[in-house]
């Protein structure tokens, strides 16, 4: 079973807070004590380190899927079957509006 995550939201969100970050570090009067700073690029870095990790254990697809998706078009083709692509087409489609539905509610 394929699983298709979207990190992009929680990645955007850390490269925006990794950039208000660096700009309040370079203000001449910062707006808070540095180690303060500090503690908040260690929560990025724990974060980015989380994600990549988490990325790390999902499942990747293997070449000898190729096999099977060649058989899994078939028996699409023959019974009605959902075959790899439908399913990772499937995954989209959920993503998709789960986004849309997050919008909708902001």
């Amino acid at each position: 079973m394929i699983v298709n995550f979207d990190f992009s939201i929680y990645e955007q969100t850390i490269a925006k807070l990794r950039d208000d970050l660096y700009y309040i570090q370079k203000l001449k009067s910062p707006l808070a004590p540095l180690h303060e700073l500090s503690h908040i690029e260690y929560v990025l870095q724990k974060l980015e380190g989380e994600i990549y990790a988490f990325r790390e254990m999902l499942p990747r697809l293997d070449k000898r899927r190729a096999i099977m998706s060649a058989v899994g078009s078939g028996l699409k083709w023959v019974f009605g079957r959902a075959n790899l692509l439908d399913v990772e087409e499937l995954h989209k489609t959920v993503d998709k509006m789960h986004r849309t539905e997050g919008e909708i509610v902001h």
